[in-house]
């Protein structure tokens, strides 16, 4: 089940996108600072902070998350559809 959730709006640290809301593709658990999140419109890998914004991740955090088999889906299942080909 996936909940989505009104968050503060921010711009992805990356493409700078606008967002306010998240969805959660692996609970019904609103984000919390430190959970990974997928930029929608460009995929990359952010993580969200005390505020419910989004930061650019450490190089560590980045190796976490890219080894999360849950993450590599989620990327990937966004990449194709920004491809046309989902």
């Amino acid at each position: 089940m996936t909940d989505t959730f009104e968050m503060p709006e921010h711009r992805c640290p990356f493409c700078g996108s606008l967002h306010d809301h998240a969805t959660n593709t692996t609970t019904e658990a609103k984000p919390n600072a430190g959970d990974v999140s997928i930029c929608f419109d460009c995929t990359s890998i952010g993580v969200f902070d005390e505020n419910g914004s989004v930061r650019k991740p450490t190089e560590e955090e980045k190796a976490v998350f890219l080894a999360d088999s849950r993450v590599q889906t989620v990327i990937a299942a966004r990449t194709f559809q920004l491809a046309g080909l989902l």
